[in-house]
């Protein structure tokens, strides 16, 4: 959403363009890196402390562990240029985070 309003605002001549795309993918870059940390520090304990409460047995999660092995890397490509789709990615992490 915020890099939307900032494209707005580079095409109304507010901002620079340069300027515009060098600060829009650092942030993206900083953001994508703190969520995989987060996800790698936190996400497998967190997901085994309460994964039973969202359905989440240790059958599903070898199942899905498995499915990673073989499909994540094209999955975690593909849904990163899908709108909407980031908040996914952020969860897979969590999931399998490497």
């Amino acid at each position: 959403m915020l890099v939307a309003f900032a494209g707005y605002l580079t095409s109304a001549g507010t901002f620079q363009f340069v300027f515009t795309i060098v600060f829009t993918l650092s942030g993206v870059m900083v953001g994508t890196l703190f969520t995989y940390m987060i996800g790698r520090k936190l996400g497998k304990p967190l997901i085994q402390r309460v994964g039973n409460y969202l359905f989440l047995t240790p059958h599903h999660m070898h199942k899905i562990k498995r499915w990673f092995m073989i499909n994540g890397s094209w999955t975690v490509t593909f849904e990163y240029f899908v709108p909407g789709m980031s908040g996914i990615n952020d969860m897979t992490r969590l999931l399998h985070p490497a």
